[in-house]
């Protein structure tokens, strides 16, 4: 088994970026435009648009939903051992009364 470490500061960090992207993609639904002006015979076009559409749509719902759940992660990871680092910290320091 690998064990990794990383600042605490760094995966709080990492959670607010992720969260900043999942905005941006929000706000940024881009895909392909419909096509004006196509003659009967081209109208399979259309149809392949609007399922490219679909699909992007879908897809895109699915990233911005596992990059909220790594956002939300990283940064309750980040503050929870930030946290435990600084209670720590603190019952150690000399002349702290003990429990």
């Amino acid at each position: 088994m690998t064990y990794v470490q990383y600042p605490y500061t760094t995966l709080i960090s990492l959670g607010n970026n992720l969260t900043a992207l999942g905005e941006r993609l929000n706000d940024a639904q881009r895909g392909a435009e419909d096509v004006d002006g196509l003659t009967d015979d081209q109208s399979h076009l259309q149809g392949a648009i609007d399922d490219f559409q679909s699909e992007w749509k879908s897809s895109l719902l699915d990233l911005q939903a596992h990059i909220s759940k790594w956002a939300g992660l990283s940064t309750t990871i980040g503050q929870v051992v930030h946290d435990f680092d600084d209670h720590l910290a603190t019952a150690l320091r000399p002349g702290t009364p003990q429990p």
